[in-house]
């Protein structure tokens, strides 16, 4: 896995929104992530149909440390009408660390931690108001843990 630096442009997003308690989230985002993949020639305008957005906010207004808010999105061009059941995320133009995993999505973790070492280690600072991202492509099979086949990208927003 090797880090680098991206600098994104605006991204607008529509897909369905979770919440629910964080002990809850290996079961309920592989629903959410189906869901999503059974909806999605619901959406106008899609960029990439073959790429899904798990993202979540490192920071909540939410008064509720308790609950996890993720959401599973698919990038969309400008203004497209929003399904009943899902919501529109507009995400500004935003710098990232960037990694791809390759392997189960039970080690995902290891791209975390090697991200995040990465920015300590070049003096990058997270940007905590924005959404981390995680983009599931053709290759990704959130429904299987241990197959070695699965491939995602991770994207931690820095300052």
């Amino acid at each position: 896995m090797e880090c680098k630096v991206l600098e994104c442009g605006e991204r607008k997003l529509i897909g369905i929104e979770i919440v629910c308690p964080f002990q809850e989230m290996e079961t309920e985002i592989p629903k959410a992530w189906l869901a999503m993949k059974n909806r999605i020639r619901e959406l106008n305008g899609l960029v990439n149909d073959g790429i899904l957005y798990g993202m979540y906010p490192q920071e909540s207004d939410n008064p509720d440390p308790g609950q996890c808010y993720y959401y599973i999105c698919a990038e969309v061009h400008a203004e497209q009408p929003v399904p009943e059941g899902m919501v529109r995320i507009d995400i500004p133009p935003q710098k990232y660390v960037s990694c791809v995993y390759r392997g189960p999505i039970k080690q995902f973790y290891t791209a975390y931690a090697k991200v995040n070492a990465f920015i300590a280690s070049e003096g990058y600072v997270h940007n905590r108001k924005a959404y981390v991202l995680e983009l599931k492509g053709p290759r990704t099979n959130v429904l299987d843990k241990e197959t070695q086949e699965n491939e995602l990208e991770l994207r931690i927003p820095i300052e």
